[in-house]
């Protein structure tokens, strides 16, 4: 038997777009929504903002660490050798 919910959905407000998708929160309960093209995921705002931290850190290692300098390259080598 399927329970009838009593709950109210979320109020979207955008907080930024991009081509990869989009980020909004709920001003009611708090929730981030986290918007890709095929996926949504929802936090609460603390662990959003340790994800967004993690990949501020995720980020910067790629653009600043030398070992790390040529995936791009070597990612995209391999696209144009698959096609």
């Amino acid at each position: 038997m399927i329970q009838k919910s009593n709950a109210v959905p979320c109020r979207q407000l955008l907080v930024a777009s991009s081509t990869a998708g989009h980020v909004t929160v709920c001003p009611d309960c708090g929730q981030v929504h986290l918007s890709l093209p095929s996926l949504t995921l929802r936090f609460d705002t603390e662990v959003f903002r340790q994800l967004a931290g993690m990949l501020r850190a995720a980020q910067q290692r790629l653009e600043t660490d030398p070992a790390l300098q040529g995936v791009e390259l070597a990612a995209a080598m391999r696209q144009v050798v698959r096609h």
